[in-house]
C-alpha cells in the first residue's frame, strides 16, 4: 500500500488541518470522524509496550500492556486527519481517552515528501502504570492475561502487527512480540469494531 492514501472524503486542502499520529488501538478504532487516513513515520520516537492497561485492555487485578511512544528511534503508524468540524470535539474525546499519555506534537511524513504536524501521545513519567523494566518474557505474560471492556491484550497486539504488515510497514518489537504469543491466542482474521467505549487506557 505504500504511501497511498486509504481514506479520503476530502479533495481540497484545509487551512492548518489537525492530523493525529495513531501507533496502537487509534488505527483501527480512532473513535472520532476521520477524513484522510495515510502511512506515516515519526522521526524522535519508538513504539514500546510499556503501559499497563487496567481499563480497556486489562483489569485491576490482571492488567494488559499496551503502547507507548517514548524517545529514540522512529516509528511507523497512521496520519489520520480529523473531521475539520469535530476538531473541538475530537480534541476533548482525546484528552480523555488518552490520558494516560503526554499529548505533544511530532513532525509525520507521510509520503512523496510531504511532512504534517500531529498530535500524538507518548511516555508520561508521572503516570504509574508504566513498567520499562519489564523483559520479553514478562510483557508477553502481561498480554496473554490482559483482557479489559475494549478487548484483550491479545487482540491489541495483533491488530497493531495486521494493520502495520497491511500498511507495507515493518512492525518492530510489536511483531516480534506477536510472533511470541500467536500460537497461544485463537486464530483470528478480523476483529469485530463494536461502538466506540470511552474508556481510560
Amino acid at each position: 500500500m505504500g504511501d497511498q492514501p486509504q481514506k479520503s472524503n476530502h479533495s481540497g486542502r484545509e487551512e492548518n488541518p489537525l492530523w493525529v499520529f495513531a501507533y496502537g488501538s487509534l488505527m483501527w478504532d480512532p473513535g472520532f470522524e476521520v477524513a484522510e487516513t495515510r502511512p506515516a513515520r515519526v522521526h524522535g520516537w519508538h513504539r514500546r509496550f510499556s503501559l499497563k492497561s487496567v481499563h480497556g485492555w486489562g483489569r485491576p487485578e490482571a492488567p494488559g500492556l499496551i503502547a507507548a511512544l517514548h524517545r529514540g528511534g522512529s516509528v511507523r503508524g497512521r496520519a489520520l486527519r480529523v473531521a475539520q468540524a469535530r476538531r473541538a470535539e475530537t480534541s476533548r474525546y482525546l484528552r480523555h481517552r488518552e490520558s494516560a499519555y503526554r499529548h505533544v506534537r511530532v513532525n509525520a511524513r507521510i509520503g512523496h515528501g510531504r511532512i504534517v504536524s500531529a498530535v500524538t501521545f507518548v511516555f508520561d513519567p508521572a503516570c504509574p502504570r508504566y513498567d520499562l523494566t519489564l523483559t520479553p518474557a514478562a510483557a508477553c505474560q502481561l498480554i496473554r492475561q490482559g483482557r479489559g471492556a475494549r478487548g484483550s491484550s491479545a487482540d491489541y497486539l495483533e491488530n497493531v502487527a495486521r494493520i502495520l504488515a497491511e500498511d507495507g510497514q515493518e512492525a518492530g518489537q510489536a511483531g516480534h512480540l506477536w510472533n511470541a504469543v500467536r500460537n497461544e491466542v485463537r486464530a483470528r482474521t478480523s476483529l469485530p469494531v463494536g461502538p466506540t467505549r470511552r474508556c481510560r487506557p
